[in-house]
């Protein structure tokens, strides 16, 4: 969990969101879901590569790994370069500045059998693939049997290739961060990852936000990991409270 919220550059501007948003979703989290939760503050690119090798060195083919990330994005138009902005970023040297691609790479070394990198930041959409986005609205046994077996390498992210809102959510999270902490506590089932795009993507359709150049609504998006070894797999999560169901669906 990676929340950036206090930038050091003064041509950087701090956001007021994301440590609160890393923090409540790690609690979320852990509590309600048993994940073991690592919370990086305030980070810097190098700390945030660290953590991402010692967990490429930690886990197995057994291990399932979420990768959240809410602060600073920015975007290289010519080459459709995405980044992350550690705190000690600079937008004059890019010095700071954490490509995607070497996120995408170390995710590519790892074992785990599935990884969720999801990125609530500004032209996040521009880590995913294309030509695989996903719309799938519910989850079967087949469907489940299968996906649960296979690697999965997703991306969700809290927008397209545009800006995307810091405190529109409430006064203490982000409009993503308030529906992804909605959706996980009010669910009782095993909820794909895909199944929790399109909950996101159905609550935050109705906000008013209107973000990016031609004012569209902020909408998320689902879909594999560009070139990171992902086959037909999803990231699920099992709530821990009490038994856990399959969602119903019709196929």
């Amino acid at each position: 969990m990676i929340g950036n919220s206090n930038y050091q550059n003064k041509n950087i501007v701090s956001l007021d969101t994301p440590i609160n948003d890393a923090r409540d979703v790690a609690d979320l989290l852990e509590q309600r879901y048993g994940f073991e939760v690592q919370l990086l503050t305030d980070a810097t690119r190098d700390q945030i590569m660290t953590a991402l090798h010692q967990q490429k060195l930690k886990l197995g083919p057994a291990d399932n790994l979420l990768i959240y990330y809410a602060g600073h994005g920015a975007v290289d138009d010519t080459a459709q370069r995405a980044f992350w902005l550690g705190v000690e970023a600079n937008n004059d040297t890019r010095a700071g500045w954490l490509e995607a691609d070497h996120i995408r790479a170390k995710i590519k070394e790892m074992s785990a059998k599935h990884v969720l990198l999801v990125a609530d930041s500004c032209f996040s959409g521009a880590i995913t693939h294309p030509k695989t986005t996903t719309i799938g609205r519910g989850l079967n046994e087949t469907r489940l049997r299968v996906q649960w077996n296979r690697k999965a390498r997703m991306v969700l992210t809290s927008g397209e290739n545009t800006p995307v809102a810091d405190s529109a959510g409430d006064k203490n999270h982000s409009l993503f961060a308030r529906y992804f902490l909605q959706v996980l506590r009010q669910n009782v089932n095993i909820m794909s990852g895909e199944m929790l795009s399109h909950a996101l993507g159905e609550r935050m359709l109705t906000e008013p936000i209107k973000v990016g150049k031609d004012g569209r609504p902020q909408r998320p998006t689902y879909s594999t990991l560009q070139d990171a070894d992902h086959d037909v797999g999803d990231f699920f999560f099992v709530p821990v409270a009490e038994p856990a169901r399959v969602a119903g669906a019709n196929w």
